[in-house]
């Protein structure tokens, strides 16, 4: 039996800025490599993943250092998987400037079109994928809505006896 890339730790997620889906993504793949994620920041954790640094308030600094708990960005989580083993989470500083990575194979964002090499495999595809994205901007009846807006649907039915 092999262990996980991340086994034996727990992750404290505080990030605010990336999208729901990619959320949901990052806490998949800590789990399919063997770690656990935890939301709320406990003795337990051993890495407190961030996307900025100012997010952490005072209290939970000082139990960051009270507990020796690790910090860093999400390039440590999608940089780890892709080399198979735990990176030194010094090179990984949320202090950093970033521009929150998505992890590799994610779709690209509604404003804009990206490939990734890693996820596609000759140039053919690369084509019908361009030519399925249509982004129509210049509507200005349609309101802007952030890129994690979700709709809700609810309806009530009746049950009408004849």
């Amino acid at each position: 039996m092999t262990l996980g890339v991340f086994a034996n730790c727990t992750f404290c997620l505080k990030v605010k800025h990336l999208p729901r889906q990619q959320k949901k993504k990052l806490q998949t793949d800590i789990k399919e490599n063997g770690g656990n994620v935890s939301f709320l920041l406990n003795p337990q954790c051993t890495h407190v993943i961030l996307d900025s640094a100012d997010i952490l308030s005072q209290y939970q600094l000082n139990s960051i250092q009270k507990h020796h708990i690790h910090i860093a960005n999400l390039d440590f989580i999608w940089e780890s998987i892709k080399e198979r083993r735990l990176l030194d989470v010094k090179d990984y500083n949320p202090n950093k400037s970033l521009d929150s990575t998505p992890p590799p194979c994610q779709e690209a964002s509604s404003s804009d079109v990206k490939t990734d090499k890693l996820c596609l495999d000759n140039a053919t595809e690369t084509e019908s994928i361009m030519k399925l994205a249509k982004f129509y901007t210049e509507n200005v009846e349609i309101p802007h809505f952030p890129q994690d807006f979700e709709v809700a649907k609810y309806d009530i039915l009746e049950k009408v006896r004849v």
